[in-house]
C-alpha cells in the first residue's frame, strides 16, 4: 500500500505539469468512518475510480475546512502516489452542494409548484363566477331600459320572466362557482405546512458548509482497473462524545438498582456524517501526554522574623494558617461505558451499526440497562442537616468500568429525586450514593448548658465544655437502617487536652480515616426515636487562646 503524507509530499517541492499527465479525473468521497476523541476526531474518507495504466491527475473533492492539513493521508494501494497540492484559496474552493440539500431544495420547488397550481385551479373556477356576474349586471340594467316604454303589457311580461330566469341561472353560476373556489382553496394549508417543514428541513441540511477544500495527487497506475482511495485526517472542530445514564432505585424486600446508560456524540465539523462507523475512544489525545518535569528544591535557614502585626484584627487571623480544608483531588482515569476493546493502547468502543449525525447536532444513543442488588440505609448528619438521605451500596459487577456522566437524573420507585453527577467506577469497585432525601426522619441536634439545661456553651478562659444532645425519629411506616455520624474536635498539641463521652457508644470512630469522624449505627422503627447524648471537654494552659 502506497501512503502518502500531505506534508512530506509539499515538501519535495516537485510536481509535474499538467502536460505531462495523461488525464486529470475528478474524485468525490465522503465519510465512512470516524473515531471520535474527547475533543476532535479521526475521520475516514473513502471513494473508488476507474483509472487507465499511465500517469495521472486526481482531485480528491469534498474536504471541509475543518479539516487538520498536516494530519492529512491518502492512501492508494494500486498506484504510486507522486505529489500533491491542496487548495485553500477562497476564490477557487469548490462550491459544493450535498445530495441531502439538493433533494430539500428540489421538495421545496415540488409544493411551491403545487401551490401555484392550486392558486390556478382556484382563480380559473372564479373566473366563471366574473362572467355570471357581468351577465346580472346587463340584466339589471336591461330591466331598468327606457326603450321598454313602449312595450305591449304582454312583451313586458316575457322580458320580465325572461331577465328572471337567466338572473337565477347567473346567480346559481356565481353561488357554485366562488364554492368551487373555495373548496380547491382548502388544498393550500395543508401545503403551506408542508413548505413551512420542508424549508425547515433544507435550512438543517443547509448548515453543512459548502465551501470546500480540494486536493490534487499525481498518481502512476501500472495495472489499470478501479482503484480504492483513502483519505484520513484529523478535525480541528467541535467533535466530542461523552456517557449519559439513567439510575432508577426500585424499593422493596430486594432493592434493586437498573444503570440506563447511552452516549451522546456531537459533531460540528461542517459536514454532515451519512452512514458512518463510529468508534469512541476514550484517549485524550491534547491533554497531557508525558511526565510533569520535576524541579530541584531549594531550602534554605534564617533567622525568625517576627511577624507582621496587622491594624485590621480580621487580617491577623490569617497568620495562623489551618490545616487543608480540601484533599487533593483525585482525577479518575475514563473507561468505556459498554463492551470495550483493549487491543490497543487505549480503550476503545465501536457503536456496532452505523450511525447519521448532522454537523452541529448531538446524536444520543441508548445502549443497554444494567440491573444489581443493592443494599440501602438512611444517613444523617444532624451537624448540618435536619432530615436523613437515602444511601445505596452496590459493587460494579459487570466486568468493565464505569464512565462517570455529570447531570445524572436518580428515580426511586419511578419518581425524580435528583439530578447529580455520577463518579466513575471501576470494575469490582463498591460505592455508595446518595438517592435524595427521607422527609419522614427528622433529625435535631441541640447544644445544652449543664447547669441550665439551655441551649449554649459553658467556657472560660481556658476550658470548654459542651452538652450535645442528638434526637432521631421515624415517622416513616417502615424500618430504617439508620447511620449517623457526628464529630469531635481532635489535636496533634499535648497541652490542648480535648476528652469526650457519648451514650451510647459510636459504633466507629475515624471514620474513612477523618480524625473525629464518629458514626453510629441502628435499625429505627417505625414511630420510633433514637436519643445520643455526646459531652465534649477541652482544657489548655492560662494565657493560650482556642482557634
Amino acid at each position: 500500500m502506497m501512503r502518502l503524507s500531505i506534508l512530506s509530499s509539499l515538501c519535495l517541492g516537485t510536481f509535474l505539469s499538467s502536460t505531462a499527465l495523461a488525464a486529470q479525473f475528478e474524485v468525490p468521497s465522503l465519510p465512512t468512518a470516524a473515531t471520535v476523541f474527547s475533543d476532535l476526531a479521526r475521520v475516514t474518507r473513502k471513494a473508488s475510480i476507474d483509472l487507465p495504466a499511465g500517469t495521472h491527475q486526481l482531485r480528491l473533492t469534498g474536504l471541509p475546512l475543518s479539516t487538520r492539513l498536516e494530519t492529512l493521508q491518502v492512501d492508494l494501494p494500486g498506484a504510486k502516489l507522486l505529489s500533491a497540492t491542496i487548495n485553500t484559496d477562497e476564490q477557487t474552493l469548490l462550491q459544493e452542494k450535498s445530495a441531502a440539500l439538493i433533494a430539500a431544495e428540489a421538495e421545496i420547488q415540488t409544493i411551491e409548484n403545487q401551490i401555484a397550481q392550486v392558486k390556478a385551479q382556484a382563480a380559473t373556477a372564479r373566473a366563471e363566477a366574473v362572467g355570471a356576474e357581468a351577465t346580472l349586471q346587463f340584466l339589471q340594467q336591461l330591466g331598468a331600459n327606457d326603450g321598454l316604454g313602449g312595450a305591449s303589457a304582454a312583451q313586458l311580461q316575457d322580458i320580465a320572466a325572461m331577465i328572471a330566469t337567466q338572473a337565477q341561472t347567473a346567480t346559481r353560476t356565481v353561488v357554485a362557482a366562488q364554492e368551487t373556489g373555495r373548496e380547491i382553496e382548502q388544498q393550500l394549508p395543508p401545503l403551506r405546512a408542508a413548505l413551512k417543514q420542508a424549508k425547515t428541513r433544507r435550512d438543517l441540511v443547509n448548515r453543512e458548509d459548502r465551501e470546500r477544500m480540494f486536493l490534487t495527487v499525481a498518481v502512476e497506475v501500472t495495472e489499470p482497473g478501479v482503484q480504492d482511495v483513502t483519505l484520513n485526517y484529523y478535525t480541528d472542530e467541535v467533535v466530542f462524545w461523552a456517557p449519559y445514564y439513567e439510575l432508577h432505585l426500585s424499593t422493596g424486600e430486594a432493592a434493586q438498582l437498573e444503570i440506563k446508560r447511552g452516549v451522546q456524540v456531537l459533531q460540528d465539523t461542517g459536514e454532515d456524517w451519512h452512514d458512518v462507523a463510529i468508534t469512541l475512544s476514550t484517549a485524550s489525545p491534547t491533554d497531557q501526554s508525558a511526565p510533569s518535569i520535576l524541579p530541584p528544591q531549594l531550602r534554605r535557614i534564617e533567622e525568625p522574623r517576627p511577624a507582621p502585626i496587622y491594624k485590621n484584627s480580621a487580617r491577623a487571623d490569617l497568620q495562623v494558617l489551618a490545616e487543608p480544608l480540601l484533599e487533593p483531588s483525585v482525577i479518575a482515569e475514563s473507561a468505556p461505558d459498554w463492551t470495550p476493546d483493549r487491543s490497543g493502547a487505549v480503550l476503545q468502543y465501536e457503536l456496532g451499526h452505523q450511525a447519521s449525525i448532522a454537523t452541529g447536532e448531538a446524536f444520543i444513543l441508548d445502549m443497554d440497562v444494567l440491573s444489581t442488588v443493592v443494599t440501602q440505609r438512611a444517613e444523617a448528619v444532624p451537624l448540618y442537616d435536619d432530615k436523613a438521605y437515602r444511601v445505596v451500596a452496590f459493587e460494579n459487577t459487570f466486568d468493565e468500568r464505569l464512565l462517570g456522566a455529570s447531570e445524572v437524573p436518580y428515580f426511586v420507585d419511578g419518581d425524580l429525586v435528583a439530578i447529580r453527577e455520577f463518579a466513575a467506577l471501576a470494575a469490582g469497585e463498591t460505592t455508595e450514593i446518595g438517592f435524595g432525601p427521607i422527609h419522614g426522619l427528622t433529625i435535631a441536634r441541640d447544644v445544652l448548658r449543664k447547669n441550665e439545661g439551655d441551649r449554649g456553651v459553658i467556657s472560660r478562659s481556658n476550658l470548654e465544655e459542651q452538652d450535645v444532645e442528638i434526637t432521631v425519629e421515624n415517622l416513616t411506616s417502615e424500618i430504617w437502617p439508620m447511620r449517623l455520624l457526628d464529630r469531635v474536635p481532635y489535636t496533634e498539641q499535648e497541652d490542648l487536652e480535648i476528652s469526650w463521652t457519648a451514650e451510647p457508644r459510636p459504633d466507629q470512630e475515624n471514620v474513612d480515616n477523618r480524625r473525629g469522624i464518629l458514626a453510629w449505627e441502628f435499625d429505627l422503627t417505625p414511630k420510633g426515636q433514637q436519643q445520643i447524648s455526646l459531652k465534649i471537654r477541652l482544657q489548655w494552659p492560662e494565657g493560650m487562646e482556642l482557634r
